[in-house]
């Protein structure tokens, strides 16, 4: 099966440069999610790749081969799109059958495809329905159905669960895990949605601006970013982030201390420590590595404004003496009311360091 390079790829429209030097590669078999706010090009880079929008500068290559003049029809790639994109005048098993006809495969084998991929996808009852009678997560099981079936080596997503609610985005990428563990293509899967790639992806590319902030496996990303922003981009809910300055370095650790906050110092682990006195940093902690503190040395004081009961979970957000909000994510109940002064601190090892500039300190 093939895999995917991009190298250097830009792309202008007009006097906008919508995607700036954009490299990586995605290994044959791989499940590739580009994730990105609105606007970040992530979908143009997708485009690129599927050859409906010409490369500006750079190359694609596909199966290591150079892709930026050959034909969308050509590249071999499957696609699935946001608006499902079905025929109106066919029936789910036309719609199926249609790519496959055009090929010239032969009934048998059509009929073989058409079985095997309504199975896989749980379509066996609606082969005889219109597009016009079927729900929004039906359209979009026909849809990748009529992508798959084709038995392309890549297939590309273009955010097609953003018109779902939330069960049914649940369940459709079930079925799109469940499939690419099955048929073992190269997936890229452009989502808004940081907790759709995350959860399918075992590669995340995180995009800003037109540029990529940070490659690498879900749970690295998450574990270690290497930006705030994708500190705060990846998890749910985000990462807290509160002021802080540096008050010394020795001996593979800095000890830092909360701005405008009556707290002690806490030492935090780093490798090359190189902060003077002084300098201003924003401290990154995740919700879940937030717990009530019992007579430690760190602490700060929050004021409780709302708590979320969740069933396994409950989320608090609450605010610093400093005005910054502060989520805490506890397992099982929690009979904390709003208003409530609470005392929490955290372990220095789950602590990120940013500078003034966003980047990550290590």
């Amino acid at each position: 099966m093939p895999g995917l390079r991009l190298d250097h790829v830009v792309k202008r429209y007009g006097t906008v440069e919508a995607v700036r030097g954009v490299t990586f590669s995605v290994p044959e078999g791989a499940f590739c999610a580009i994730v990105g706010p609105s606007g970040c090009g992530k979908s143009s880079v997708l485009r690129m790749i599927a050859g409906l929008e010409k490369v500006t500068e750079g190359a694609v290559f596909i199966d290591g081969r150079l892709a930026n003049d050959i034909d969308p029809a050509d590249r071999g790639l499957a696609m699935v799109f946001q608006d499902y994109a079905l025929y109106q005048h066919m029936t789910v098993e036309q719609n199926l059958s249609f790519g496959l006809k055009v090929e010239h495969k032969s009934p048998d084998e059509v009929r073989e495809r058409v079985d095997g991929t309504a199975r896989v996808l749980a379509l066996q009852d609606l082969l005889g329905r219109w597009p016009r009678a079927l729900s929004g997560g039906e359209k979009q099981g026909v849809a990748v159905g009529r992508s798959i079936i084709r038995e392309r080596d890549i297939v590309l997503f273009d955010e097609p669960m953003s018109n779902l609610d939330a069960d049914l985005r649940a369940t459709t990428r079930l079925e799109i895990a469940k499939l690419h563990r099955e048929r073992c293509f190269t997936a890229v899967y452009v989502t808004s949605d940081q907790t759709e790639a995350m959860a399918l992806a075992d590669m995340v590319v995180v995009m800003r601006d037109g540029q990529i902030e940070q490659v690498g496996s879900p749970l690295d990303i998450y574990e270690n970013p290497d930006t705030q922003f994708v500190a705060g981009f990846i998890g749910s809910p985000t990462m807290n982030f509160l002021p802080a300055v540096a008050r010394g370095s020795r001996g593979g650790t800095v000890r830092v201390a909360l701005s405008g906050l009556d707290a002690s110092e806490i030492t935090v682990p780093m490798q090359h420590p190189r902060l003077k006195p002084g300098t201003p940093l924003t401290l990154g902690i995740r919700p879940e590595h937030m717990t009530p503190a019992n007579d430690t040395k760190f602490a700060i004081e929050l004021d409780t404004e709302v708590t979320e009961q969740l069933g396994a979970s409950c989320l608090i957000h609450a605010r610093s003496q400093h005005g910054d909000p502060v989520a805490i994510k506890q397992k099982g109940f929690s009979p904390v009311r709003s208003g409530e002064r609470l005392s929490f601190t955290f372990a220095p090892d789950k602590v990120r360091l940013f500078n003034e500039a966003g980047a990550r300190l290590r």
